[in-house]
């Protein structure tokens, strides 16, 4: 399989974070790892692998000027891509603010980052993160929204880092050392999946080798993935679609609602207890397999899809409402704010 450089990955294309992918999770540590990866490369001069892409092709293609680019699913790697994208934006940040590179760079803008009114990465369905990339990372429009959430933290906890990196080497001449290691010494295996493919078992499966998935991101994933297995009709349609966006507007407010000033309360323990709540205790309670392997199961899908499409409805709004009272009960914007008048 021929490998590919990053330049390949920009030609006519534009990519999305699909809804049933996890939002940005890399900590300082995994940026400095990329980071140094790309030292190495260029103190020795040789390329440097970064494993494989997989992507999923959408039939819809995206205007961009007078062309159409074609629109990618970012299903494995989503976290190195937007890592490299925010390493490639400081970089060209930096050079575009300098007479002799200005020029150049802002090209390079408009192949990496944003060419016209598009941008050439985009999160589907999270607004919040959507708006906080394009704004306060990218730093390439005003900033509307004063909403943050856990992803968010962590997109600027990773800018931070990459300027950190760059602190005392931030000459022209260095900067563009590590441009072209970035175009030229990087290289990626491109795994395309077809229409036919499992991508939600696909993404479930990959994402397990790394970071570990949250208990709450697994079962937003298993909830779109139920959706998707109902028969597509055209009485069917605008229904799944609907509860599709249901659980992506849901989740945005329960991710919120988790999000405290000073720190993000746990997810694991918020889905527990919600499930308890939810289920009622068992002195075996298991919240996970209990959702994943009792609960909300493609059998039952297949069955029984209208139930299950209720049911599903049922628990998001659940989960939503519960996520607002756990808030409170751990963070109560004014004594007593928890208890109802």
């Amino acid at each position: 399989m021929e490998l590919k450089q990053l330049p390949h990955f920009f030609n006519n294309k534009v990519y999305t974070v699909p809804d049933y992918q996890r939002g940005y999770s890399w900590a300082p540590k995994h940026v400095n790892d990329l980071l140094t990866d790309i030292s190495n490369a260029i103190l020795l001069d040789k390329p440097h692998y970064l494993g494989t892409i997989s992507l999923h092709s959408q039939k819809v293609k995206v205007k961009v000027g007078v062309n159409n680019f074609i629109n990618y699913h970012v299903v494995d790697g989503q976290q190195r891509f937007t890592t490299l994208i925010l390493i490639l934006s400081y970089i060209l940040r930096q050079l575009s603010n300098r007479e002799e590179t200005k020029e150049d760079a802002e090209e390079k803008v408009k192949y990496y980052l944003r060419n016209r009114d598009s941008y050439i990465f985009r999160y589907e369905i999270d607004k919040v993160s959507d708006d906080y990339f394009r704004s306060v990372i990218l730093e390439l429009e005003r900033k509307t929204t004063q909403d943050e959430n856990l992803y968010t933290r962590n997109l600027l906890t990773a800018k931070n880092t990459v300027r950190d990196f760059f602190k005392n080497t931030n000459t022209t001449e260095n900067l563009l050392v590590y441009l072209n290691a970035i175009e030229e010494k990087l290289v990626f295996n491109e795994f395309l999946l077809s229409d036919g493919t499992e991508i939600g078992v696909v993404f479930e499966t990959m994402n397990n080798r790394g970071i570990d998935l949250t208990n709450l991101e697994i079962v937003k994933n298993r909830l779109l993935y139920l959706i998707s297995k109902v028969p597509n009709t055209d009485d069917t349609e605008s229904e799944l679609l609907e509860l599709s966006a249901l659980i992506n507007k849901k989740w945005s407010h329960i991710l919120k609602n988790l999000t405290l000033p000073n720190k993000v309360l746990d997810e694991n323990t918020f889905l527990s207890n919600h499930w308890i709540i939810y289920k009622g205790w068992t002195k075996d309670n298991t919240t996970k397999k209990d959702i994943l392997e009792k609960h909300f199961t493609i059998t039952e899908m297949i069955k029984h899809p209208d139930k299950m499409a209720k049911e599903i409805r049922k628990y998001i709004h659940s989960l939503a409402e519960t996520s607002l009272a756990w808030r409170h009960l751990n963070y109560p914007e004014r004594k007593w704010s928890f208890f109802a008048n």
